[in-house]
């Protein structure tokens, strides 16, 4: 994959690696995962020394990527650095519990720069009159009448950045024009009564903004904003603050920024969120940012909600990015948007890249442990590039949790469907992680209670680390599984990987475990996962259907190194590849798996109505010469392995109805109905067994026959 990014490269490393040799080539990846780690990949037949590129890539949030920029992928994961976020004290809301802090350095800097801005010397302007009056001679230098849209004319006059002060008797200021006045120049104006309440600024349904920030650096606090024909707050220029507002029941957007950037909507401090909700029309999204405006930092509002209790949706999506890049968007609970309007998604990016979605709360909120759904989707991203989703609570939503399209996206340690003391199921009404694309890394995210945890179409994903349906006893029994695990339509895809962290558990689920349903997927690898098992890899928590199933004609596919239980008493078994629409897989492998055991590949546990089933395919291997590569499939109730048309499908080397001393584990029958150890009709030149002692079929304890 070759991914130049030069405006975020910050180094270049050169590796030479030997790679090795297997029997079956197909297309190599070099897709890198958000913990800095390259998913590995199988390899070309002819070993040859070839010199990797590395670029090293600071994605925005405190970590490093690694990119293979040129030469073949590398053939195992790099641990590359990993740089901890420090953690920012009395987050509101809270951060998503068990995980780690959210705030980025950059982000602890910004806020800094928050606390600090407006504390400069500036002119002061008290207003004493609640009216909304102008100053008619502004050339004679003397802040007159002393209201509100006088102190803003007398401000922008003198060019002189100001103070407002609003004397603590006015409670509020309501606009009787049809306009507003702009602040074009840095004003710092904190709403705030003496008996802890906002400031009113009201629109009177007539004017079209409530408050204006047409220069840099306005620090705008403590206000309650409503009843205006447009935006509650209109901010361009870059470095404006605003925070501890209540911006409501306005005809458009409740915040929204064009151009300029490096805003702070927000804080982490108690008092610092703002009100975002209510707010109608067809532009009336809670936070638009849209037209270039880059590096703002959204964080800690309630968006959707004015308490986190009840619903008070925006018409539009809770957080619009259009035309925007590199914007974070942190620990905000955004729900109920779409309140009158069908379609509409909690978060909404198009044509962005670099945006930062993390810790926040969609379509559910913390305060009640329960759901406030968004119109449609939780997140959706359109026509993007390099954003990174990671550390969100989603669930509840109309339609999909996340739906991306595009490249380059990360999803890292989300909890979908589940809340994130994982003891409530939160499903929203579709899948978990959606969409179509490239070069996704998928990792670490905990998915249940979804129609398909992650069903996607994107060529070179790794998908390393994840939890699709429930892990353990206690997961299954507070967790709704999902109706089906995994499927990937795209080519050259990493499932799993060679470490115990790369392991996906995919477990628990009313269907599939993993599918791969793309028309002739090729180059996809599926190791060292565990499937229809525990994480413990002992525990059963099986699938209701195939655990692994490859149809539509996949070519050239590697499943290796897995521990697959099927369901006992079912149609179903461990693992299928299937015709369908008279495509035949071929040419795929099939090795080194333990079907139907623990992953101690010894205790037998069960594959279900067959282990391992070929159904109208040409030239699988299933097996091999290597001794690390035959499969020990026991446990089934009619065939071990079970094949059925085709031509040129070879079985050898493998352990069948019993365990495998070549791989250390004592040679012991396996328990249950064995029926067939291997079982073939209307079959054309197939290889069943070896001539070498080495890769021969071990078939043992069968009740009919080997």
């Amino acid at each position: 994959m070759n991914c130049p990014l030069p405006y975020r490269s910050v180094g270049v490393l050169m590796i030479v690696l030997a790679l090795a040799a297997i029997a079956i080539p197909h297309a190599t990846q070099a897709s890198s995962d958000a913990t800095g780690q390259t998913g590995s990949d199988v390899f070309p037949a002819t070993p040859a020394a070839r010199l990797i590129t590395l670029e090293q890539v600071a994605i925005g949030n405190g970590e490093l990527l690694y990119r293979a920029v040129s030469g073949e992928a590398i053939d195992s994961p790099a641990k590359l650095p990993l740089r901890d976020f420090s953690s920012y004290q009395q987050p509101f809301p809270p951060p998503v519990p068990g995980v780690r802090a959210e705030l980025a350095p950059q982000d602890m800097a910004r806020l800094e720069y928050a606390h600090q801005l407006g504390n400069e010397k500036r002119a002061v302007y008290t207003v004493t009159s609640a009216a909304w009056a102008y100053d008619e001679s502004l050339g004679d230098n003397i802040f007159d009448p002393p209201t509100l849209p006088s102190a803003l004319q007398n401000a922008n006059q003198s060019g002189v950045p100001a103070t407002i002060i609003v004397d603590p008797a006015i409670t509020i200021i309501t606009n009787t024009t049809t306009s507003t006045i702009s602040a074009n120049v840095a004003v710092t104006l904190d709403g705030e009564r003496s008996d802890g309440s906002r400031l009113i600024i009201d629109g009177n349904g007539t004017a079209n903004i409530g408050f204006f920030c047409a220069a840099p650096g306005c620090v705008i606090k403590n206000l309650e904003i409503r009843n205006f024909t447009f935006s509650g707050v209109a901010i361009n220029g870059s470095g404006s603050i605003l925070q501890g507002c209540d911006i409501h029941d306005n005809v458009g957007p409740g915040v929204n920024f064009n151009f300029g950037g490096s805003h702070v909507i927000g804080g982490t401090e108690a008092g610092e969120a703002n009100l975002i909700h209510d707010n109608t029309g067809s532009g009336s999204w809670g936070v638009s940012m849209i037209l270039n405006t880059s590096n703002n930092l959204i964080i800690g509002n309630y968006i959707g909600t004015a308490d986190g209790s009840s619903p008070g949706g925006n018409d539009r999506s809770g957080i619009n990015v259009d035309l925007a890049p590199n914007n974070r968007v942190v620990r905000n609970i955004i729900v109920d948007s779409g309140t009158n309007y069908p379609g509409v998604n909690g978060a909404c990016c198009d044509t962005t890249y670099g945006t930062v979605l993390a810790g926040n709360y969609i379509g559910y909120s913390p305060v009640i442990d329960d759901v406030i759904p968004n119109g449609e989707s939780g997140v959706y991203f359109g026509r993007s590039a390099e954003d990174t989703i990671r550390d969100n609570v989603v669930g509840g939503n109309s339609d999909y949790g996340i739906r991306y399209y595009g490249r380059g996206p990360v999803f890292k340690d989300n909890f979908i469907g589940t809340n994130a003391t994982l003891d409530k199921s939160i499903g929203d009404v579709s899948h978990g992680i959606t969409g179509s694309g490239t070069d996704w890394v998928l990792t670490g995210n905990i998915i249940c209670d979804e129609a398909i945890a992650i069903s996607i179409d994107v060529d070179r994903a790794v998908i390393t680390g994840n939890k699709l349906g429930p892990w353990d006893a206690a997961s299954y029994a507070s967790l709704f599984p999902n109706s089906n695990g995994l499927y990937s339509r795209g080519d050259s895809c990493m499932i799993g990987g060679p470490d115990p962290e790369d392991r996906n558990i995919i477990s628990a689920n009313f269907g599939v475990g993993v599918g791969i349903n793309g028309f002739q997927s090729t180059g996809n690898v599926i190791e060292n996962n565990y499937i229809g098992i525990g994480e413990d890899g002992i525990e059963p928590l099986p699938n209701g259907n195939w655990g692994i199933l490859f149809n539509n004609g996949a070519i050239g596919n590697y499943v290796k190194d897995n521990t697959v239980l099927g369901n006992p008493g079912s149609n179903f078994g461990a693992i299928l590849l299937s015709e369908s629409f008279n495509r035949w897989p071929e040419k795929n492998k099939i090795s080194g798996n333990f079907v139907g055991t623990a992953a101690d590949g010894e205790t037998v546990i069960g594959a279900g109505k067959y282990g391992i089933r070929l159904l109208r395919c040409n030239s699988t291997t299933i097996g091999g010469s290597a001794q690390d590569e035959g499969n020990v499939i026991v446990g089934y109730d009619h065939a071990g392995i079970d094949i059925f048309g085709g031509e040129l499908n070879d079985a050898y080397g493998n352990w069948i109805g019993v365990t495998a001393p070549a791989k250390g584990i004592p040679l012991q029958p396996a328990s249950g109905e064995q029926l067939w150890g291997i079982y073939a009709d209307s079959i054309i030149d197939c290889l069943i067994g070896s001539r070498s002692i080495d890769s021969v079929n071990v078939i043992g304890f069968n009740d009919s026959a080997g």
